[in-house]
């Protein structure tokens, strides 16, 4: 079953009853999730953002579902980082959906620290993180997101930098986009959306610093996730 979003066709991805949804990436998706609790706890501490708008609209709109989510996004993290933690912050949560937004710092850490990860290398290790998930969960349904920035940022140095990264950066979606036609999975084109929406508001509407979504970014991305992945029974 397809899903028309924009130009895109995606496949669909079903949340059932008593599904485990886990969001996974960068600090995009951590956005400052607190992490002083002893033992995982669902629906709770999801940080700030886009995961915390989705879990909370559907956990009203779904009260008697069982429906649990987790948020082990990491700030700063690279598509090598989370291979290093998948096995303890993915796997052993056993999620039904799983949603990855992962790959501006694979080209931010080139920039600031010389430790980037260029995209032909990101898009081998993006594949086996999938392979390696659906090995240990075969049926677990997979949202990838397509990876942004925005060419302005808040010091004159972040604002230079940032105008350079988009062309970096537009190849990764283009890499996110294909591995998720391979994958079968859904694809939520964060990107794309943000584009369409600056001839109703500027840059500095939807991002506060080039790469994190102000509240009304988070809540486009929100939205975006929750049309793209369907969410009825």
């Amino acid at each position: 079953m397809a899903h028309i979003i924009g130009a895109f066709q995606i496949e669909v991805a079903m949340i059932c009853t008593h599904n485990v949804v886990l969001f996974q990436g960068d600090s995009v998706t951590d956005c400052a999730r607190k992490r002083d609790w002893d033992e995982p706890r669902p629906n709770y501490q999801l940080g700030g953002g886009y995961a915390t708008i989705v879990a909370g609209s559907l956990l009203v709109s779904r009260v008697k579902d069982d429906l649990k989510f987790y948020n082990r996004a990491v700030s700063g993290d690279r598509i090598t980082d989370l291979w290093a933690r998948w096995k303890v912050d993915c796997l052993n949560l056993k999620p039904d959906v799983l949603s990855i937004f992962v790959g501006l710092n694979d080209t931010a850490h080139e920039w600031h620290f010389g430790n980037g990860v260029k995209p032909s290398f990101s898009r081998k290790l993006y594949a086996l993180l999938l392979d390696y998930t659906l090995d240990s969960l075969p049926d677990v349904q997979l949202v990838l997101g397509e990876p942004f920035v925005f060419p302005f940022g808040l010091t004159e140095q972040k604002n230079e930098f940032h105008k350079q990264w988009v062309g970096e950066v537009e190849e990764r979606a283009a890499i996110v986009r294909e591995l998720a036609k391979e994958y079968h999975a859904v694809f939520v084109p964060y990107g794309e959306k943000f584009k369409e929406l600056l001839p109703v508001a500027p840059m500095e509407y939807w991002s506060f610093d080039g790469v994190h979504p102000t509240v009304a970014g988070q809540q486009v991305m929100a939205d975006l996730w929750m049309e793209c992945v369907q969410t009825s029974h």
